[in-house]
């Protein structure tokens, strides 16, 4: 991995002149001061964007998304630009004060992670995208410009301008910042998203004590909660930051750390249950399968992990109980919320979890159970069990569709087995129209896409009607699906780059994760944060903070490693 000191780092000499006068010698405490500023600098950021974009709000809900991302955009454009301005500092003093080996950017070339790679060319084939698009306007400058490619649907943002943030701070966070300050990061981003999620639970039973509701008929505020806004929106946020807190309440040692890790689960788990995104659910199996994989290594990972599955399932039937208790103040919700905070079924479920974990205790004290004999051959097996369940949904996906089988007359299994224009909440027509415009590309376009973030200008342009008719005055903005989106926007080697970037992540991590126990939670945070968005997309509630941790662990991975 690149470091800031692998970059900038030389040898300090003494040298001596002419009269035998030393010469002036290197000063290592202006570079401290300098180098533990820039590494202040990266944990105030990652604090303002933990802290302050999941609840700073303006004018309630009806300017919220334009908001949260004007705060992201100029809070990182500060970040950058202090980060530039601190850099050059550090290596005007080290330049006059050091003697540069002219041989150290070979070392510098040979740690650089494929992770690196990826991301530097998913920024390079964005700006191919930007520049060959034929949307593209070159107006660079002033508030109201029109650039689509440029700065993106209004709205979303998700242009260039986005796109290349994401990277830097990548590269600039994990760079900069420095073991010691790890706590401090950890307990914002905790105690931000914890204290959205509170806020998000109260709104489900119609509890608004900041007055967010004010003036947003009944009807309506089931697609709103919390200071986060748009339900999708806050569904794609928890499940970024919930995997973190999962995965340390596996894998730390200390108890009060872990019960503030499971008040903290609790919390979240009852408001995913309530947020009413389906697209969350498909999130946390994923994270549960990762946590799964890596938890029967070791007796004692295996039984924090089970306490965690009861943990969450509980929390979802406490959630249950307080909807039935409460019945004339709790929200509407969807049938799958429902099915798993109240049903017969998962509360089964709940019970065998419990009488599991016990049995497994017993084997483990009573006959020396040792999981980690048969690990391979159970991680194989949950492998495999998961292929036959994503085998048979497909079998009987198509056999609905194709009306081989008769309609059973309930609506939740016609929901999600029949792919029609109607699935996934409008996803069906959406993913459908989508790989059609996307057939008509030039091979060009195929290659680099039609531009960042301009979904709405080709699918405007090119089928007007048929998005009329189906959302009427509502604007389709993207593909609702992140990486089918990608491939649209930035073409098949954005896409490529982009993903890249994510997959490469996990196996650093993986890798690494003896050396780091965050290692795996931003591992399960990647794996989460793909899978839901494989029915959402790009935005600044989840885009930014999946970057964020990937470079706040790489960070603490290259400080076990001594590459500090």
């Amino acid at each position: 991995m690149i470091t800031m000191n692998s970059v900038l780092k030389g040898k300090s000499n003494i040298r001596k002149d002419n009269t035998g006068d030393t010469a002036k010698r290197s000063w290592p405490g202006m570079d401290r001061l300098l180098t533990g500023l820039l590494s202040f600098v990266s944990v105030i950021y990652c604090a303002m964007m933990f802290l302050g974009l999941p609840l700073l709000y303006h004018n309630n809900y009806y300017d919220i998304g334009i908001f949260k991302y004007n705060y992201f955009y100029y809070t990182t454009l500060a970040y950058i630009a202090v980060c530039v301005v601190l850099i050059l500092i550090i290596f005007l003093n080290r330049l006059i004060f050091h003697k540069y080996d002219p041989l150290g950017f070979i070392h510098v070339i040979k740690t650089i992670t494929l992770t690196d790679k990826f991301a530097a060319a998913y920024l390079f084939i964005c700006l191919i995208s930007f520049v060959l698009s034929r949307y593209n306007t070159w107006a660079f400058f002033g508030k109201n410009i029109t650039n689509p490619p440029l700065k993106g649907y209004y709205g979303w943002n998700m242009g260039l301008l986005s796109q290349a943030m994401f990277v830097l701070i990548y590269f600039l966070l994990s760079r900069t910042l420095k073991y010691n300050f790890r706590k401090k990061i950890l307990f914002s981003l905790f105690l931000g998203s914890g204290a959205a999620f509170i806020l998000a639970i109260l709104h489900r039973f119609m509890i608004d004590p900041l007055g967010l509701y004010t003036g947003i008929e009944e009807p309506y505020r089931i697609y709103f909660l919390s200071t986060l806004g748009q339900a999708t929106w806050f569904s794609s946020f928890l499940c970024t930051v919930m995997p973190v807190a999962m995965a340390l309440f596996i894998y730390e040692t200390r108890s009060l750390y872990r019960l503030v890790y499971a008040l903290y689960i609790s919390i979240t788990s009852m408001a995913l249950v309530t947020q009413n995104s389906d697209s969350a659910f498909a999130a946390l199996f994923a994270v549960l399968t990762v946590l799964l994989l890596f938890s029967i290594n070791a007796n004692n990972h295996l039984l924090k992990y089970l306490q965690l599955v009861i943990l969450i399932l509980l929390s979802f039937r406490i959630m249950g109980i307080f909807r039935m208790i409460f019945k004339d103040r709790a929200a509407d919700l969807s049938e799958l919320s429902v099915f798993f905070s109240q049903s017969g079924i998962m509360l089964i479920v709940t019970i065998f979890m419990i009488l599991f974990y016990f049995l497994m205790v017993w084997l483990i004290n009573s006959y020396n159970l040792h999981i980690s004999k048969y690990s391979f051959i159970i991680r194989y097996l949950i492998i495999l069990l998961i292929l036959i369940v994503i085998l048979l949904y497909l079998i009987f996906a198509i056999l609905t569709t194709g009306g081989y089988i008769e309609d059973t007359g309930n609506s939740m299994l016609k929901e999600y087995l029949k792919f029609d224009d109607s699935w996934g909440n409008g996803r069906g027509f959406t993913w459908k129209i989508t790989i059609e415009m996307f057939r008509n590309f030039s091979f060009q376009e195929k290659l680099f896409g039609i531009g960042p973030d301009c979904y709405v200008e080709y699918a405007y342009e090119f089928n007007s009607a048929a998005m009329k008719e189906k959302w009427g005055m509502e604007v389709l903005a993207n593909a609702h699906n992140e990486w089918l989106n990608s491939v649209f926007t930035t073409g098949i080697a954005g896409f490529i780059t982009y993903i890249g970037t994510f997959l490469s992540a996990a196996y650093y991590f993986v890798k690494n994760r003896h050396l780091d126990i965050l290692c795996i939670g931003a591992a399960a945070s990647i794996f989460s944060y793909i899978t839901h968005n494989m029915f959402c997309y790009q935005q600044v509630l989840c885009t930014p903070v999946i970057f964020i941790i990937m470079a706040f662990v790489y960070a603490d991975v290259s400080v076990s490693r001594g590459k500090d």
